[in-house]
Parts: C-alpha cells; sequence; structure tokens
C-alpha cells in the first residue's frame, strides 16, 4: 500500500500532464469513452470510440496493430481486443510507479536496442496475463 502511495506520488507530475492534456480532451471530444476502474488497482479504464467515425480509416491505418497502452493510472484500449489486453496493460503500471517520469525514455531506449518482441518492459507486462 505505501508502495502504491509513493509511486503515485513519485509518477503525480507527468499523470497530471497525461490526463490534461490527452485522457481528458480525448474523453470530452468522445475518441475514447470511460469503461471501469480496474478492482484492486488506482486503474481507469477507457475504450478507444473510433469506429464509424470520419477519421477511422485513417485512425485505423495509423495505429494498426494497435491494441491499447498503459499511461499513469489510465489504460486505454480497443474494444474488440479488450479481454486480452487489460492485464498485459495492467502489468505495466507498477513499471510507472516504480520509472515514474522516466518511464517513456527507459522504453523508448529499449525499444530502440530491443525490439518490441524482446522488450523487458513488455516481457514483464506479459507476466500478468492469466
Amino acid at each position: 500500500m505505501i508502495r502504491k502511495l509513493l509511486g503515485s506520488i513519485w509518477v503525480s507530475p507527468i499523470t497530471v500532464v497525461v490526463w490534461v492534456f490527452y485522457i481528458l480532451p480525448f474523453w470530452a471530444l468522445r475518441f475514447i469513452q470511460l469503461g471501469e476502474v480496474i478492482e484492486g488497482e488506482p486503474i481507469v479504464l477507457f475504450e478507444a470510440n473510433f469506429r464509424d467515425r470520419w477519421y477511422s480509416r485513417l485512425w485505423n491505418w495509423l495505429w494498426r496493430g494497435w491494441n491499447g497502452h498503459c499511461l499513469p493510472h489510465a489504460i486505454v484500449v480497443r474494444p474488440e481486443v479488450r479481454a486480452q489486453v487489460i492485464d498485459h496493460e495492467v502489468g505495466h503500471h507498477p513499471q510507472w510507479l516504480s520509472l515514474g517520469l522516466l518511464f517513456p525514455i527507459v522504453y523508448f531506449l529499449m525499444l530502440v536496442y530491443y525490439g518490441y518482441g524482446d522488450h523487458p518492459l513488455e516481457l514483464a507486462a506479459d507476466e500478468y496475463v492469466s
């Protein structure tokens, strides 16, 4: 409990930025819709809502292969793959709490070095999948 609290404080600067400039505007524009709070975790689930929209073809082309991503205290997933992706994305939440502001930098550097398939943070998040 203390570890999660300290992690939340450590990641709070980026949490504010992500929520103010990404989550809330996308939710207000209905690009994402509110799902639920993940039980036992301080994470809010959102579903991407770009089906049957004017930009859906562009979105699907730009983000082909994308199923979801974890942000500080939020997860955004494609509705059609929701069940398979949530556990994996929840596995990234402790990484955010540990690395805080460094998470995007560390993630990117590891992505360049290892690629996606052998990415240590992705492999660690896969361990949460039941």
